[in-house]
């Protein structure tokens, strides 16, 4: 899925599909769906949504529409699953950037390189996470 690449590019987190179920992503894929209906087809089902999920989904549909429905009455049901898998995604995310965080610094803590630079103003007038970052980083 497009949005889990993206995290994966960004964040070099690999695997970054373990932590997301079939069915989330399955939820994920239906509600991208609805939204183009929002978006493009004033909310209604039509066609091409409906061989969309019958092409990528399958038996797998979570939200039922027959052609010609209106997708607005289903519309907080829908934001509540983006709610809720969002929120599940964000935390397992964070997990996963915490956990190679540590994995690399303890990289950085075996290579521990021998930097010499000048800095061109106080350490102390840099923001407090700022300093933690570079003594981090230059340890």
């Amino acid at each position: 899925m497009e949005i889990l690449n993206g995290f994966k590019k960004e964040f070099s987190i690999k695997n970054i599909e373990n932590f997301v179920s079939d069915d989330e992503k399955n939820v994920l894929f239906e509600i991208s769906l609805v939204r183009n209906l929002v978006i493009h087809n004033n909310g209604i089902v039509n066609r091409i949504h409906k061989e969309q999920l019958k092409k990528f989904l399958k038996d797998k549909v979570k939200y039922k529409f027959d052609e010609g429905d209106t997708v607005l009455n289903k519309l907080d049901d829908l934001v509540q699953d983006v709610k809720d898998i969002s929120t599940k995604l964000c935390e397992k995310m964070t997990n996963a950037i915490i956990n190679e965080s540590k994995r690399l610094e303890k990289y950085h803590e075996e290579k521990k390189p021998n930097l010499s630079f000048t800095c061109p103003r106080p350490l102390r007038s840099l923001p407090k996470n700022t300093l933690s970052i570079f003594l981090l980083y230059f340890q």
